[in-house]
């Protein structure tokens, strides 16, 4: 598998990072959820905007509009709207050198609600649809996992990231930032024991650190290998 290969599956493992997450209060009861402008974004930094696509399979009025008095006694307007709503992801898959190969097709669907009301009765169906459509797209690509929410359906929230995983994991990419500018500066000087002697100090750490920090499993493995395809060009000239 190569390493374009296993990008998508690798962003798609990543746990949710708590600070996209949105909380509001229903029935005296605190949800948290991800807003639907967020979601697109990740279907687009993960799949690539031109790889994905939602359609809106159906649009149907079990509410209907009703008419009725506010508190300062002016004329208000509610409904409720459902939307079906499918979600077609395109993954692509490389060959060994890294060019394409072919895609395959990922498919989810499902239904959402939405509630409006405003003084205006089509402003109120506007709402109304626009959140249904919304609350659909998102529930069908929770199932893409972590980066889309689902994580916020488990009560101990294990997919999220907790503030505390969020310094260690900002120390460990300043920790890495720093190694990668040790490594270009032994590979500016050609400096060949230099850099043997960071994987010999590093390279066991690294493996172990990739263990525990999955999320940034890759940049420790890229470090370990750059170090030892540079130290093979030397040998090699």
């Amino acid at each position: 598998m190569t390493d374009k290969n296993k990008n998508i599956k690798e962003l798609l493992s990543k746990k949710l990072d708590a600070s996209n997450v949105k909380v509001r209060q229903q029935a005296g009861v605190s949800l948290s959820y991800l807003e639907g402008w967020f979601v697109q974004q990740q279907m687009n930094d993960i799949f690539g905007y031109e790889n994905w696509h939602q359609n809106v399979k159906e649009i149907k009025n079990p509410v209907p509009l009703e008419q009725y008095k506010n508190n300062n006694g002016k004329t208000m307007y509610r409904v409720g709207y459902s939307a079906t709503v499918r979600v077609e992801a395109n993954i692509p898959h490389f060959d060994e050198d890294g060019d394409y190969d072919y895609k395959t097709t990922v498919v989810r669907e499902d239904v959402g609600f939405g509630n409006g009301v405003s003084f205006d009765p089509t402003q109120a169906c506007e709402l109304a649809i626009k959140e249904a459509v919304t609350d659909a797209m998102k529930r069908a690509c929770k199932s893409f996992g972590n980066q889309f929410g689902l994580p916020l359906y488990d009560k101990e929230q294990k997919g999220v990231l907790t503030q505390e995983e969020i310094d260690k994991k900002a120390k460990a990419e300043a920790w890495i930032q720093d190694q990668i500018g040790k490594i270009s500066e032994a590979i500016q000087n050609k400096d060949k024991e230099s850099l043997a002697a960071w994987i010999a100090n590093n390279k066991e750490a690294l493996q172990k650190r990739a263990i525990v920090m999955p999320d940034l499993a890759s940049e420790f493995t890229n470090l370990i290998k750059t170090a030892e395809e540079e130290i093979k060009k030397m040998k090699d000239m």
